[in-house]
Order: C-alpha cells, then structure tokens, then sequence
C-alpha cells in the first residue's frame, strides 16, 4: 500500500508504471521496509508523498532500465544503471543463491513477480541514494555561487527544475560579483529580496539553455542559442580564447566552463545576462529592414498598438519595400497621400494580418480561406509549385496563378505572432460586395 501511494505520487513514475509496454526491473521495498526508512528519515508518509522531488529520486533508484530476472544474475557483484541519471545500484548474488541488492545490502525476499512486460523483485529495505548531482547540490559546492543559490531559492519553478536530476540543460551561472553588480545597479535593490520575482524568474529562465553544449562548442562565428525565457536567444561567441556570452551587449564572458552536474552543464559567467526586450511585430519588421511598413504601422495608431504589444497573436503577411513602390505607383499615390489617409491605411494593413498565428507549414496544396482583420475581407492561401501564394478574395476554381503575392521569407517569430514577408501589398476589395462578385466569377467566369 506504501509503495502504491508513492508510485502515485510521482506523475513520471505513475506514467511508466500504468503503461503496459514498460519493460523494467523494479526492486519494490516492503510496506514495513516503507515505515522503517521514513522512521529513520523522521518523516511520515503524507510528507514524502507532498516532496515529490525526493520520492521521485527515491523510486527512481529502485528501477533498472532493463528487465532482469533472478536467473539473470550471476554469482558474485554487478552494476547496474537505474533510473536516477548518472547512478548505479550494486546487486550481489550469493553461492546459495541469496539476492542482495544496494549499499545496505537489502534482501530479494519475493523474485520475479510478473507485471506486465517488467518484473518486480520484493526487498526487505528501502534502498540508502548514492550521492548524485543536481544543479542545485553542484551550485551549493561552489561558495563562488551562492547568490545564485539564493536567486534560485526564491522562484520555484526553477528550484524545481534545479533540484531534478533528470534536467538535462546549460546553466550560464553567474558569480557571486556579478550579482553584487546586479544589484548596485539599482539603487532600489539592496539584495536579491528587493527584485520582483517575476522579473527575477525572467533573469533565471535567460541564464538557462535546453540543450546542453560545452565550450569547445563555441567558434569565432556567433552561435545564437534558444533560451528557457520564451522568444529570447543568445549568443555565445569564441574571442581568442575566451568564451563570451552576448558579446555585442551584456559581454559576458566564462570564467569557468563545463562543470558537470549530473545531465547538466554549468558554465560559470562574471555578469549577470539581462533578457532583452520581449520581440514584438514592429521590432521584427524594423530589424528586418521593411522600413515602409515600419512607417506604415507608425501613421496607423490602431495597427501601431498591436504591432508593438509583445503579447500581440497574429501572423502578419509583410510587404517587402520593393512591394509598396509598387503599390503606390499602382496606386497612383504617394507614399505621404497614403500615409496621411489613416481610413485607408489602417484597411490596408488590417487585410495583411491573419487574427491567429499559422506557420507556413499549414498552407498545403488545397486552397486555405483566411479572414483578415478587415471586417468581411478574405484571403485564398495556397501552396503551388512549392510557392505559398496569396490571392485577394475568395477563389475556389482551379489554382493561384503566378501573378499573385507570394511569400518569400517564410515564419519570422515575433513574439507569439508569425510575420512572412511577401512581395505584394494586398489591396483588399473596393466594396463591401466585391470580394462575392469575384467569388462568382472564379466559379461562372
């Protein structure tokens, strides 16, 4: 019943364990192997089950990846992985055919019970953890960390994460001076207490990589890097021998590389890295060079309020400048006659956003009709010769022809929102009824 109520407890072994394709060997302690453990731990069994970090790390340990019958083991010692990453369990099998298993030695009292495609083995303790790195033990060894330690203790969800043996990421780990910088920067912060913790969890989630790279990843070339804060990257540079992280901004550089800690890697940095602003439309477009529709949105204070809110959802279908000479020649306007028009402006801009993101990838062969944010006004999306066309209204006969606007950069993350750039402005219909009378004539005409 203890062994039940703490595999319950612990959703990653819950999942493995009510699937039947699991293939494991697990070492189950006795509900009285359950009660002496906890007694010497001084817990009861609603605090163990309430700390799912170490009933987690305590089940995983009794698991090899494996199954593995008594018959299996030979006589004498072997190591065997578990569960817990980067640990081993001793098993020992005596002449007489005795099963021990772990460093306190407990007893196999039950072999080979059936449970699917694993097999369980009954022991008479609960097996002593090894010692075994986690983000959180490795940073509390080094003096040098302990303001991150502190940082840490502060946002849960990344103590969490720091605290879980099977996190498998980069940590950009600040020193104790930069974090003193940090704060001297603020003359509202006097310590790590003063920072709100919003803002303190955005710093935390910068500092983290999700995937793990060393040093001898870093080239002389900049290699941006996704970070664990959504939509911000990093860069991590090679400058003669040095390491630096945001070279052309925060300048970091690493004092001390690749420290294992367990799955993880630590590199330990002189700044604390200050996550840039969150992207938004008008930032994407700027940097992209569309410098026209930047104007664009600027004189167009409806657009310009959801272009620059970073929580903005949309997917912008964005002229290239090339695309607006042509428009206002078509047009036969200047660009300061529709810049100072905002009635006309604002249509055409609202006919060039989608209201929800779509990555390119979702325009297939078959024509997808998409409403704009101009009230009744649609557009035709289709993939043709590998192109992603755009046709202005609604077309439901045969394929989109060459003429139309096409996508020529596709998927630029702005945020939540997805711009691809095209190589026509979308005039959207002169009338209320014009996009059905073009309906009707791709079907009569």
């Amino acid at each position: 019943e203890t062994l039940v109520s703490a595999i319950g407890a612990a959703p990653k072994i819950l999942e493995a364990a009510s699937d039947p394709d699991t293939a494991v060997t697990v070492f189950a302690p006795t509900n009285d192997a359950f009660k002496d453990w906890l007694e010497m731990m001084g817990m009861s069994v609603e605090e163990l089950v309430a700390d799912t970090q170490t009933l987690t790390d305590v089940l995983s340990y009794h698991i090899l990846p494996a199954v593995v019958e008594s018959d299996d083991i030979p006589v004498g010692t072997i190591m065997s992985p578990t569960l817990l990453p980067t640990t081993e369990v001793e098993v020992e099998k005596l002449p007489d055919g005795t099963i021990l298993v772990g460093s306190n030695d407990a007893k196999v009292e039950l072999a080979d019970v059936k449970a699917g495609k694993s097999v369980v083995h009954v022991i008479d303790k609960v097996l002593d953890l090894p010692p075994y790195d986690t983000l959180a033990s490795k940073a509390m060894s080094y003096p040098v960390l302990s303001l991150l330690v502190e940082a840490v203790g502060k946002v849960p969800a990344v103590l969490a994460a720091a605290r879980d043996p099977h996190t498998e990421v980069t940590l950009l780990a600040p020193s104790n001076d930069a974090f003193a910088a940090l704060l001297d920067s603020n003359p509202e912060w006097e310590s790590l207490d003063d920072i709100p913790e919003q803002e303190l969890m955005e710093v935390l989630l910068y500092h983290i990589v999700p995937t793990v790279f060393t040093s001898d990843a870093a080239d002389a070339e900049p290699l941006t890097l996704d970070t664990a804060l959504s939509g911000r990257t990093l860069d991590v540079q090679l400058d003669g021998n040095t390491v630096k992280i945001n070279p052309s901004t925060d300048n970091a550089q690493v004092l001390l590389p690749d420290v294992t800690a367990g799955l993880s890697i630590v590199h330990v940095i002189d700044k604390v890295l200050l996550p840039p602003p969150k992207p938004t439309i008008a930032g994407v477009a700027n940097e992209a060079g569309l410098s026209l529709l930047v104007e664009a949105v600027a004189a167009a204070p409806q657009i310009l309020e959801a272009a620059t809110n970073p929580d903005t959802a949309v997917t912008v279908l964005a002229p290239t400048n090339e695309a607006f000479v042509k428009a206002l020649t078509d047009l036969q306007l200047t660009k300061e006659d529709l810049l100072s028009n905002t009635e006309l402006l604002t249509e055409i801009l609202a006919y060039h956003i989608i209201p929800h993101p779509v990555e390119s990838s979702r325009f297939g062969g078959r024509k997808t009709i998409a409403n704009t944010l101009l009230h009744g006004s649609y557009l035709t999306i289709q993939r043709v010769a590998r192109e992603v066309r755009i046709y202005t209204g609604l077309l439901w006969h045969g394929n989109i022809g060459n003429d139309a606007a096409k996508v020529v950069i596709p998927d630029v993350p702005a945020g939540h929102s997805i711009v691809h750039v095209i190589d026509q402005v979308l005039v959207p219909p002169s009338g209320p009824w014009n996009h059905v009378i073009r309906w009707l004539n791709s079907i009569f005409g």
